[in-house]
Order: structure tokens, then sequence, then C-alpha cells
């Protein structure tokens, strides 16, 4: 089918059926451009997606690492506590002490760092524990 379109004293025969072919091609590549571009962003989505879960993995492990060795420290600090041995006492009392001065010095410093020694009161409870242990030892021996 054909139709003749004037403009001017031009006469332009164009072909109906030639220019919807060519429209038709012109949306099936945008299609397929799309359909790329879809396949690409799916493939970076599932990279992220791996990403996500090792890092997720990574929190998991790194927090119960850190539990674990929370509870490692309760226990050694328990079994030093329980002993009767001055001088191990003593050399926990004096590691609490330098954590505490940690804490100051940064606190003092404005560091960003300091959230670290936030459990400071806990610090302080242990040396209070030490303290009061020594005391008792050093009583016990005048005795």
């Amino acid at each position: 089918t054909q139709k003749v379109f004037c403009f001017g004293d031009e006469t332009v025969k164009m072909n109906v059926l030639e220019a919807l072919i060519e429209e038709r091609n012109k949306v099936a590549e945008m299609i397929r451009e799309l359909i790329a571009e879809r396949d690409a962003i799916g493939g970076r989505i599932g990279v992220l997606q791996n990403r996500l879960q090792e890092l997720n993995d990574e929190v998991e492990y790194t927090k119960t690492e850190e539990e674990h060795e929370r509870v490692a420290k309760e226990a050694e600090f328990a079994e030093v506590l329980a002993s009767n041995d001055y001088s191990l006492l003593a050399s926990e009392y004096r590691g609490l002490n330098t954590e505490i001065n940690k804490w100051r010095k940064c606190r003092e410093g404005g560091y960003k760092d300091c959230d670290q020694y936030l459990s400071i009161v806990e610090l302080r409870e242990r040396r209070r524990k030490v303290g009061d242990k020594m005391l008792e030892i050093e009583r016990c021996e005048q005795e």
C-alpha cells in the first residue's frame, strides 16, 4: 500500500508497510536494549546480594567471636579472683588500672574511638573486686 504526500512542489511517495516495519524494528531494538539492561542489573543485584550475605555472615561471626572472647575473659577473671595468688591478683589489678587510664586519656583527648572503653563501670567493678580480694589475702596473712 502506498500513499502520496505532497509538500509544495515535491511529491513524496512513502510505503506505509516499510514505515511500519521500520518503526516495529526500532521498538524491537529498544526492547532488546532494555532486556539487556535488565539482565545486567539482575547480574549486579546478584553480586551485591552475595556481598551482602558475606557481610552478614562476617557480622554474625564477629558477634560470636566477641561473645566467646568476653566469656573467656570472664572465666579467666573468675579464676584469678578465685585464686589466692597475690601476685596474680596484683598483676590483674595493674592491668585493670591500665585499661581505666586508657579510657581516661581517651576521654580527656576527646577521641571518637573511646566507645571501645564504654565498659568503664565494669572495669572499675572488677578492679574493686580484685582490690578487695588482695586486702582479704593481706589480712589473712597478718593473722
